[in-house]
């Protein structure tokens, strides 16, 4: 049956409801997330009206469960896992047996509030402990608290979620930008180990080990990160670094020897591990492991 055609009114409607949150305009955040994906796509051999076509047609094939969860991010989102890192590298924070230290919200150090006013000067400790109590990664101890992860995981809470989405899009983007327009003479390094008929039922036990190994390689370059920089002086120019990995499981082509109907139903799974350096954001989480919760789920 041919569906009738919604009226304008109806139409209006409908667009308002799912638009519904939408900011109705672009920040300066995102007008830069969207001209360097252009770039890409022009640098990648399409024509600048091609491409606005084609945003336009995915545009308008969204579906209508897709909904703002937020309104736009910023390129130090991410900053409040930071607190995580001088947690777990400083004495003061440690106990004698090189665990965590529970400490409190607020106060002197040792402290949560402390640990903020040490991330950057535009965190605020209302803006690291919402993110801090919005994502559950710390556990309350009597009126002290202790993480029970190693890393601020955004998959529980949606908005955050967004927010990071489009700032981790945003230094993809930036290092794919740069890479282009420098090319050997300065490049910031993307490197991805890849395996084109990974078996299916391998995928989730290697993804459960290959995050703890992700894991350890990013607590040893937060470590290094953080004597590079205590070591130069405040007066240093300043700029935001990053190490960040990603994992993805995509179709992969049909097995060679498979011919006819046998290639149209072949559906093995390839495996990419992908990481690289920008200097857009700045991504330390870092701590004990102490719960599993999260970061089996996270493969965005």
């Amino acid at each position: 049956m041919i569906r009738k055609p919604q009226s304008h009114d109806a139409l209006r409607a409908e667009v308002a409801k799912q638009s519904r949150g939408a900011r109705p305009s672009l920040d300066t955040f995102a007008q830069e997330t969207i001209d360097l994906f252009t770039r890409v796509m022009i640098r990648a051999g399409y024509l600048p009206t091609t491409v606005a076509k084609g945003v336009q047609a995915a545009a308008a094939r969204v579906p209508k469960t897709v909904r703002p969860d937020t309104q736009g991010s910023r390129p130090d989102l991410a900053d409040a896992g930071h607190i995580l890192t001088l947690w777990a590298q400083d004495p003061d924070y440690l106990l004698p047996n090189g665990a965590l230290r529970a400490i409190p919200a607020r106060g002197p150090a040792p402290s949560i509030e402390a640990l903020v006013s040490r991330v950057s000067p535009r965190l605020t400790f209302a803006e690291g402990w919402s993110q801090l109590a919005r994502t559950s990664t710390l556990q309350a101890v009597g009126k002290r608290y202790v993480p029970r992860d190693e890393a601020i995981i955004y998959l529980g809470d949606r908005q955050l979620l967004a927010a990071n989405t489009l700032r981790f899009l945003n230094a993809c983007l930036q290092n794919l930008e740069l890479n282009l327009q420098k090319g050997a003479s300065e490049p910031w390094y993307l490197r991805s180990a890849q395996h084109a008929d990974f078996p299916s039922d391998a995928i989730e036990g290697y993804l459960q080990e290959s995050i703890q190994r992700g894991m350890q390689f990013l607590r040893a370059e937060d470590t290094v990160m953080l004597r590079v920089a205590k070591a130069r002086p405040q007066t240093t120019e300043r700029r935001r670094v990053s190490v960040n990995l990603f994992y993805t499981v995509l179709d992969a082509d049909a097995p060679s020897n498979a011919t006819g109907s046998e290639a149209q139903k072949a559906s093995p799974h390839a495996s990419a591990g992908t990481a690289d350096v920008r200097h857009s954001e700045r991504r330390k989480p870092v701590g004990r492991p102490q719960s599993r919760r999260g970061r089996t789920r996270a493969r965005f």
